[in-house]
């Protein structure tokens, strides 16, 4: 008996469709029947899709970067030129910039691959980042390369909010891998949408929050995930590496001596005319101490520097100091801890996908600070304490 292939990116079994020459250019280049209802056709109106029934027809030879075979909404992921480019640039480069050490690499460059080959919209996610990726590479085409990133972004976030409501995922362990891992590949995507995501992590024009996924959604229900027994545990998932680096980063921390990088900072908030023991105060120190134990990590222990130590700290301090940052009007202190986390990645190997939100970050919380408390700012001591 033949074994069983692996789904191949490129096949799949499609229906014949009798060949149109009236319709929406979205049905055109499907080539599927419209049945040119207005002001949307019905098969527009299914997938979700901006349907240009009442546009004058384009003539044939438009931009080819513009006008690539519409993106399916539907199973069955079909790739294009484009498409395939990008998953090869995945596989020679894309992967290897998310993260520190071979067993990461590897994590990115094969086992995540593997999630996308059973799972489309881990597939279009991975599509998505890559074509940032080219963007930031390739600056002549990048709009196109953008575009064919949200489109491939978009689609996805629409197949995991229905794997979500639908799949079982107390019993169906694959469907958790596959929410987590576009979950982590979310965070990627918008992170190299520096203006979209630094706007979601602290005030900005509302308007254009609102057209982001909430950052926090994935952020959150993917640590807490990456925490759980049952997926730590489990050394046959094809999660397993990416488990065990992050379960190693909390380990080391907790072994670290406690920090004294940022004492200065801690007797600012101790000499605030406020109850030591309220729950504020005690928000601050917490935030402090974690971020004293991420400097503490990038100075004493090099083969522990990794880049995933800011994600650590974004974890530890999740339940109560990211939202003061996210209210409409964020305390000047909690601002002040702020300025000093956006100080930690200029020690760290640069990333692609994290220098512009991190600049934008940095700038827009330094905006934020009144003049009082950017006197509070002084660049930590970052050399081996004694």
């Amino acid at each position: 008996m033949e074994p069983q292939r692996p789904r191949s990116l490129l096949t799949g079994s499609r229906r014949t469709h009798r060949k149109v020459r009236t319709g929406c250019t979205i049905c055109k280049s499907r080539k599927i029947k419209c049945d040119e209802k207005t002001p949307t056709c019905s098969q527009c109106l299914k997938h979700g899709v901006a349907c240009d029934i009442l546009k004058p027809e384009q003539p044939s030879n438009a931009n080819a970067s513009t006008s690539a075979t519409e993106l399916e909404h539907e199973r069955g992921l079909s790739l294009d030129k484009l498409d395939i480019e990008l998953m090869h640039h995945w596989t020679l480069s894309t992967c290897y910039t998310l993260g520190d050490g071979p067993m990461l690499c590897s994590f990115w460059r094969e086992n995540i691959v593997q999630i996308g080959l059973r799972c489309d919209f881990v597939m279009r996610s991975i599509l998505s980042v890559t074509a940032l990726h080219l963007a930031y590479l390739d600056p002549p085409r990048k709009p196109a390369l953008v575009e064919r990133s949200v489109r491939h972004y978009d689609i996805a976030l629409k197949q995991a909010l229905e794997a979500l409501h639908t799949g079982n995922r107390e019993k169906n362990l694959e469907v958790e891998e596959d929410l987590f891992a576009f979950s982590v590949l979310t965070l990627y995507y918008l992170m190299s949408s520096a203006e979209s995501f630094t706007e979601a992590f602290i005030p900005g024009p509302r308007d254009r929050i609102q057209q982001s996924p909430d950052w926090m959604v994935f952020f959150d229900g993917a640590a807490r995930f990456a925490l759980t027994p049952r997926i730590r545990n489990n050394h046959r998932s094809l999660l397993s590496p990416l488990m065990r680096e992050i379960e190693g980063l909390f380990n080391h921390r907790q072994h670290l001596r406690p920090g004294t990088y940022l004492d200065h900072l801690r007797s600012r908030i101790e000499n605030l005319n406020l109850d030591p023991s309220s729950p504020l105060i005690c928000t601050y120190k917490h935030a402090i101490h974690e971020l004293d134990q991420t400097i503490g990590t990038s100075i004493e222990s090099p083969a522990a520097n990794s880049i995933m130590h800011i994600f650590v700290w974004l974890h530890t301090v999740s339940e109560n100091f990211i939202p003061l940052i996210r209210g409409a009007n964020p305390p000047q202190e909690a601002l002040v801890i702020l300025n000093y986390a956006c100080m930690i990645p200029s020690r760290l190997a640069s990333r692609w996908w994290l220098e512009n939100w991190f600049n934008r970050l940095r700038l827009r919380s330094f905006e934020l600070l009144d003049e009082v408390h950017r006197t509070w700012l002084v660049e930590p001591r970052f050399h081996p304490r004694d």
